[in-house]
């Protein structure tokens, strides 16, 4: 199956946005493959974030890093989605992927508010995973990191980590404080 035509949009803290202009750039560009949102302080939609993944189902590259108002990102159905960033998105707490990811290579949570149950989600729906980044995480305990695929993790200054469970035979770096094994 062909795809349609790329389109990629890059916004950065210099253009304020709200649930209405996402809503906007989502219906006029519904071939978004490539979608960045860095430093979007004024976002306040945790729904429309949702919906604009559900929406955008081409949606290869999606970034939100430094979106300091969310707190919840559901992907409902996205088949083409290979790398997702999150990054201090601080109070962002909940992040669940409804369906099989297959495409999924990279995903960066670092600096949020994820848990242990955020990470046994991805584990459940991102198999193919090679490259995991949720540094400085500080709510995750004794999370259960199993792909057959990974091959670098980043768990450096996860202060809360006691006994993290690693089972990634092709992992090749992992980024830590402490020598996790």
């Amino acid at each position: 199956s062909s795809r349609t035509p790329a389109w990629n949009v890059l916004l950065t803290q210099h253009y304020p946005i709200d649930d209405e202009a996402l809503c906007r750039i989502v219906d006029n560009n519904m071939n978004l493959e490539s979608l960045s949102l860095d430093g979007m302080k004024i976002m306040r939609g945790t729904e429309m974030v949702s919906n604009t993944l559900h929406a955008l189902r081409n949606m290869s590259v999606f970034r939100l890093h430094g979106c300091l108002s969310l707190i919840s990102c559901e992907v409902e159905w996205n088949t083409y989605l290979q790398d997702v960033s999150l990054s201090q998105c601080q109070q962002l707490t909940s992040f669940n992927f409804h369906h099989h990811v297959p495409l999924l290579q990279s995903l960066d949570l670092s600096e949020t508010s994820i848990n242990d149950a955020v990470i046994d989600n991805i584990v459940s729906r991102a198999q193919q995973l090679r490259h995991l980044r949720v540094s400085k995480c500080v709510m995750l305990r004794t999370p259960s990191i199993s792909f057959e695929r990974l091959e670098t993790l980043d768990v450096w200054g996860c202060s809360g980590l006691e006994h993290p469970i690693i089972n990634c035979p092709a992992l090749v770096a992992i980024e830590s404080e402490d020598n996790y094994s």
